[in-house]
């Protein structure tokens, strides 16, 4: 199809992603964000990191960070290979 793009990774494989908000995400929080390691990224700001089973879970859990009032700073996207 004429005009058509076509994606360079597909969106229902895994993928590795980092995710870095401004803000200190609270201890009780963290099991909101299970398949992530939180941590510490600097003075006010947190990153996430870890591998997720496709883009539509990256999408919740950046629905899960703005509705927490957490700014994003930074998203890295990487597709898996494991």
């Amino acid at each position: 199809m004429p005009g058509s793009l076509t994606p360079s990774r597909l969106m229902d494989q895994p993928v590795l992603c980092q995710v870095i908000v401004d803000g200190v995400i609270a201890e009780r929080w963290h099991d909101w964000f299970e398949q992530m390691e939180i941590r510490p990224d600097g003075p006010n700001t947190t990153c996430l990191r870890g591998k997720l089973p496709d883009q539509a879970a990256l999408l919740g859990l950046l629905q899960r960070l703005y509705s927490r009032g957490y700014p994003l700073r930074q998203v890295t996207v990487e597709q898996s290979t494991i």
